[in-house]
């Protein structure tokens, strides 16, 4: 039988979180990334910070991928799912 820690390891696995950037977001970001995961990173261009994504990297050691999107505009996310396709481990 697998323990918590093997259960929650995200190791190898990649989360999107949108609103990234806010407090919820970053909350969810550093839980997630202390779980192994590597992030994707979504929020409005004017929220992006890219001292947390070095704080993030540098403490956890993960990829993290930040797009600036308006989830409100559809060629927005339109592009934002076209990249994340690319990327093929969500």
């Amino acid at each position: 039988m697998k323990d918590f820690a093997q259960l929650s390891c995200m190791k190898g696995k990649s989360a999107l979180i949108t609103g990234a950037f806010g407090h919820l977001g970053k909350t969810l970001s550093t839980t997630l990334a202390g779980l192994g995961a590597d992030l994707i990173l979504v929020d409005l261009k004017e929220s992006i910070s890219l001292e947390y994504v070095g704080l993030l990297t540098d403490t956890f050691g993960i990829s993290v991928q930040t797009y600036s999107c308006d989830l409100e505009r559809e060629d927005d996310r339109k592009k934002l799912i076209s990249e994340v396709l690319k990327i093929g481990k969500l």
